[in-house]
């Protein structure tokens, strides 16, 4: 197991499991010029140390009361893996999962119940929400206003 440290600040959040390959900081300016935004430092910083994997399940998202799952990664295109990958907005695997969403709204995660961890982007800011996945809509259940202090707003059980 990982633990997620960021910005030396260590999140109490553990990965079980963790991509074997990290980006580089080539392949994460590609992504963004894609997107169209540019990722929170904190999150670069992330994918730059660990590239998402499965958190273990001890890490409760508050007020949802949910577990926090899965933390994606960036991949190039030839990368096998079981952990899940950053997809654009557009992507039509996302569209089947989650239905259409914002440009503005990069999926980052997922709850244990199903639900969307991501990044929304507004007026030169971002902030990480948790999207209901049955509430038809997109507006968030719970934030942060960064991707730390997200990870540390977690409750270790």
């Amino acid at each position: 197991m990982k633990a997620i440290i960021l910005n030396e600040t260590n999140t109490k959040v553990r990965l079980e499991r963790y991509a074997k390959r990290l980006p580089s900081e080539e392949e994460i300016l590609d992504f963004e010029q894609s997107l169209r935004y540019s990722l929170p430092i904190d999150y670069k910083e992330f994918l730059l140390a660990y590239n998402g994997g499965v958190c273990e399940l001890k890490n409760v998202i508050m007020p949802i009361s949910g577990y926090l799952c899965d933390l994606f990664g960036l991949y190039p295109d030839d990368y096998e893996t079981n952990l899940m990958t950053l997809k654009l907005p557009n992507d039509p695997e996302l569209i089947e999962l989650w239905g259409e969403l914002p440009s503005n709204l990069l999926p980052i995660g997922e709850v244990d119940s199903g639900d969307m961890i991501a990044i929304e982007f507004g007026n030169g800011t971002s902030k990480i929400i948790v999207v209901d996945h049955e509430g038809g809509g997109v507006e968030g259940i719970a934030s942060a206003s960064t991707f730390t202090e997200f990870l540390v707003n977690t409750i270790k059980e």
